[in-house]
């Protein structure tokens, strides 16, 4: 599958074949986010991942049930491509330096250039994943960029998480937004 450039817009249309929408890692038992979002647009091809998903692969939805970067492996095997790839409130395993900084090598080999990474953390871990943070610089040093991190209101975030209804949930979230650059794609020989 040739790859395209596609500006800086968001990316739209219908996804066929071996192209997916979003790829969401840790999408939990319910798959919410994943499910709502192939309800609303099912034109387009969702991934969820997790190891204890409750839901089958279906329609525009298909399910991994293993670890990120077994199910990655999968998804480099199969010759799938990705526009996106979401990570809400990382597991513990995801947030080990080496694991994460193997996803990102992996998920370079399947994300389309411009292709977006989505992180979205707690307030109290901000640090970590902006400016000069650890995976903040995980990210720069993969080849990604990395936009300034955007403050969630509950109100916001709430609709990716399924914490809407408990008590404890942080009032805040940040979104880390990390962008697959071209010039990386095109150092790794891909079309563009």
């Amino acid at each position: 599958m040739g790859l395209k450039r596609i500006g800086k817009g968001p990316f739209r249309g219908p996804t066929k074949g071996k192209l997916f929408q979003t790829w969401d890692i840790g999408a939990d038992k319910p798959a919410e986010y994943i499910v709502q979002q192939a309800k609303k647009f099912p034109r387009r091809q969702y991934i969820a991942v997790d190891p204890n998903i409750e839901i089958q692969s279906r329609g525009n939805i298909r399910v991994f049930k293993k670890p990120a970067l077994e199910a990655l492996d999968d998804v480099v095997k199969k010759g799938l491509k990705l526009r996106h790839i979401n990570m809400f409130m990382p597991e513990w395993q995801l947030l080990n330096f080496d694991y994460f900084r193997k996803i990102l090598n992996k998920a370079k080999k399947v994300m389309l250039p411009n292709g977006k990474f989505f992180v979205g953390v707690e307030a109290n871990s901000i640090d970590s994943w902006s400016g000069t943070g650890v995976f903040a610089n995980i990210f720069k040093e993969e080849g990604f960029s990395l936009r300034k991190p955007k403050l969630l209101h509950k109100n916001e975030w709430s609709r990716w998480m399924h914490w809407q209804h408990i008590a404890n949930a942080p009032p805040y979230f940040y979104l880390i937004e990390a962008t697959f650059r071209l010039k990386t794609a095109r150092k790794m020989g891909l079309k563009v």
